[in-house]
Order: structure tokens, then C-alpha cells, then sequence
């Protein structure tokens, strides 16, 4: 658990902010390879399966591709839902400030540095250039940081 305490117009705002679960239940989750379980301790109400590459999220649902999904690592899966998580928390359809989101949350959840930003370092579709990629990445890592 983590305190954060802030004084504003001198009044003191103390405020605990919990993960959704234990990180134990996430790694049991990952250890199974069981995308649902990985989404639930996410804390995503729906995950479903379809036919996209990786995945995407519209509504409150993430969908996923499961071929790709069992070919990856399993921070991996924990980092794209995560991202996921970042469109539709942030309401907001950049991808940096998605990443940066995701590498936040793989923190909070006991990723290392190399771990968050495993997927975006070595996937070829994080960006059509290397500018865009390695923005992706930085994004990613300066989450991790703030975590």
C-alpha cells in the first residue's frame, strides 16, 4: 500500500492507494496463462476473444487475439491489458499515454524495469518509425518510474 499526503488551501488530503489484489493472485494468474484471471486481477469487468492482433478495448470490454496472446510472455500479457486499462481510464486514444499507464501499473504489480517494457522494446508494431517506438518505450519506462 502506498500514502500519499498533500496539503491544499491548508487543509491536509491524505490518501492510500491500494493495488486491486495481491501480486501473488496476478503471478497465479500469469503462471496459468489464464487471460481472464490476469484481466480480473487488472481489475477489467469483460475480456473476450476475437480475431484482431493483440488486442484493443471499446466500451469497457477488452478483446483479445488468444494465439497471439499464448505466444508472448506473460508480463507481456499483464503490459497490453494494462495499456488497455490506460485508453479507458484515461479516456483517451493515445498510445503514449497509454504505455505510460501500463508501465505504472506493472510496477505497482512487481514488474521489473525490463519486464514492463519488454513488449515495447522488441514488438515491431509499437510505431512506423524508430521515434515513434522508442517514444513508446520511454513513455512505458517513465511510468514504471512513477509507479
Amino acid at each position: 500500500m502506498k500514502a500519499v499526503t498533500w496539503v491544499v488551501c491548508g487543509v491536509v488530503v491524505f490518501l492510500v492507494i491500494r493495488p486491486f489484489h495481491t501480486p501473488d493472485q496476478l503471478r497465479k494468474a500469469m503462471n496459468a496463462d489464464d487471460v481472464a484471471g490476469i484481466a480480473r486481477q487488472l481489475g477489467i469487468v469483460a475480456v473476450e476473444p476475437a480475431s484482431i492482433y493483440g488486442a484493443a478495448s471499446e466500451e469497457g470490454i477488452v478483446r483479445y487475439e488468444p494465439a497471439y496472446f499464448a505466444q508472448i510472455e506473460p508480463w507481456d500479457r499483464v503490459s497490453i491489458l494494462a495499456h488497455e486499462i490506460g485508453h479507458m481510464k484515461r479516456h483517451t486514444r493515445s498510445q503514449i499515454l497509454a504505455d505510460e499507464y501500463s508501465g505504472r501499473l506493472c510496477r505497482r504489480n512487481g514488474a521489473s524495469f525490463l519486464e514492463a517494457t519488454h513488449l515495447l522494446r522488441n514488438e515491431r508494431s509499437t510505431g512506423r518509425t524508430a521515434f515513434e517506438r522508442w517514444s513508446r518505450v520511454v513513455a512505458g519506462g517513465v511510468g514504471w518510474l512513477i509507479g
